[in-house]
């Protein structure tokens, strides 16, 4: 991935809690955690994807950061507990507490979003430009957006 990327107005960078689903793109994690710099992290990670966690964090083993990781099982039936589980983590602090919903499955993005929603963290999405000629993202074009729509106890269509 590219280099710098520039963080959301108001994210606390060397601060907080994270949250972070991990899919099968670890660069994206990466890049994230490079930005963000949190504190203290937790990836979700897939039976499938739970290779790539030392992958991670082997490329931000120069950061000082309290990285831990959960599995989350799919089709699992008790996703309440997980959502319970991991807000309980977030509220443990420090804060602020941030979660991203860029990768990962189904799954892990609903409980990440849901025990988010718990504490009103602040949402992060990593999106880029496409290259269409080879369906995937274009390197370099990343950059991270805050999802302020979802603390609005109203939200509106109109301002997704």
């Amino acid at each position: 991935l590219a280099g710098r990327v520039e963080v959301p107005p108001g994210v606390e960078v060397g601060k907080g809690s994270m949250l972070l689903p991990l899919g099968f793109s670890p660069g994206l994690c990466v890049l994230l955690l490079r930005a963000v710099r949190p504190q203290r992290v937790r990836l979700l990670a897939s039976p499938r994807s739970q290779s790539l966690i030392s992958t991670v964090r082997a490329a931000v083993s120069d950061l000082d950061l309290d990285l831990t990781w959960c599995i989350v099982q799919e089709g699992t039936s008790d996703l309440g507990g997980v959502v319970t589980e991991l807000a309980g983590w977030l509220a443990e602090g420090p804060a602020p507490a941030y979660v991203d919903v860029t990768g990962g499955t189904k799954e892990m993005t609903l409980v990440t979003a849901a025990a988010g929603r718990c504490v009103s963290a602040r949402m992060l999405y990593v999106r880029h430009q496409d290259d269409e000629r080879h369906n995937r993202p274009r390197f370099g074009t990343e950059r991270i957006v805050e999802c302020g729509w979802f603390y609005d106890p109203k939200p509106s269509i109109s301002r997704l």
